[in-house]
């Protein structure tokens, strides 16, 4: 038995039980609180079921997360753990598209938002806006400015809206590339 085996032996013993929320599979790791509020560290076997920027639930708690920079961890030349972070999901956002339809009488262009989806989100409020000029933004984004981290089947493009806990949000920058598999936006206060 290798040490992958062992440790993966004492995660069954010790650890906390996660699902993965696609598939309902379920497996234990270790998850620490970190120095950043909302953001853990996990600690998972080798051979695990849950690949980088998946969403699981934590099932004594009911809490979701989503896993990201997976890391394999290896001891002569074999990988024992991986360690990762993960963001805790603590709002739920309701993604809706845009869409305009053209009154046939009067020939007005009238916007509608229709649901997509509902999912588990990671939100933070920055301090400050673009970081180029901070008394500034302190002035414009102090409030409005918010950054989500989710996972979505569907695509979210610029100017769509997403509702969390009653407020509205247009998404201003949608990003997959800083953590493949989820969207990293950034909303403001939709007005519209």
């Amino acid at each position: 038995m290798g040490i992958s085996e062992d440790l993966a032996s004492v995660f069954d013993e010790i650890g906390a039980e996660f699902s993965l929320v696609s598939t309902g599979e379920t497996e234990r790791l270790d998850l620490s609180t970190t120095d950043k509020v909302g953001i853990f560290s996990v600690t998972l076997r080798s051979d695990t079921i849950f690949p980088k920027s998946c969403l699981m639930e934590e099932l004594t708690t009911g809490s979701h997360y989503i896993l990201y920079s997976s890391v394999p961890e290896q001891f002569e030349n074999e990988v024992v753990v991986r360690t990762c972070r993960a963001f805790l999901c603590t709002n739920t956002a309701t993604i809706q598209t845009i869409s305009t339809v053209k009154d046939p009488i009067t020939r007005k262009e009238v916007v509608s938002f229709t649901d997509v989806e509902s999912t588990p989100c990671y939100a933070v409020s920055s301090n400050t806006g673009n970081g180029l000029n901070s008394e500034f933004d302190n002035v414009l984004f102090s409030e409005s400015l918010l950054r989500v981290v989710l996972q979505s089947a569907s695509s979210i493009r610029i100017l769509d809206r997403v509702l969390i806990d009653g407020v509205k949000f247009q998404v201003s920058s949608s990003d997959t590339v800083r953590f493949p598999g989820s969207h990293f936006l950034e909303l403001i206060e939709d007005i519209r």
